[in-house]
């Protein structure tokens, strides 16, 4: 597969998350999540529609007085298990950003 793309995917995950404690207010945080998904346009890898995904992320996450941070690195995998073809798939990497605050 040589053609580089763009593309839009939208869905929603379940996620498990294990935390240890480092600090008073930082911990390392280990997460996987299963998810579904639809991809707005198709290429020579993956057919347009429905799909799964699958995330692993590892970081850092910071309680503070403003919310709670996580900075952390993050695979995931795009397919759609053989539904239509076709079904190459992504594997995706990269950095996490995330800035989180429970309103009350």
């Amino acid at each position: 597969f040589t053609e580089g793309v763009d593309f839009i995917l939208a869905g929603m995950e379940g996620v498990i998350i294990a935390r240890k404690k480092l600090s008073g207010r930082g911990n390392l945080e280990l997460s996987a999540g299963l998810g579904i998904a639809y991809l707005e346009e198709e290429s020579e890898r993956q057919a347009k529609g429905f799909t799964f995904t699958e995330t692993g992320r590892i970081g850092y996450s910071l309680n503070t007085s403003m919310g709670e941070f996580f900075l952390g690195y993050t695979i995931m995998h795009v397919s759609n298990a053989g539904l239509k073809n076709p079904n190459g798939g992504y594997d995706l990497s990269g950095v996490t950003i995330k800035i989180q605050k429970t309103l009350k």
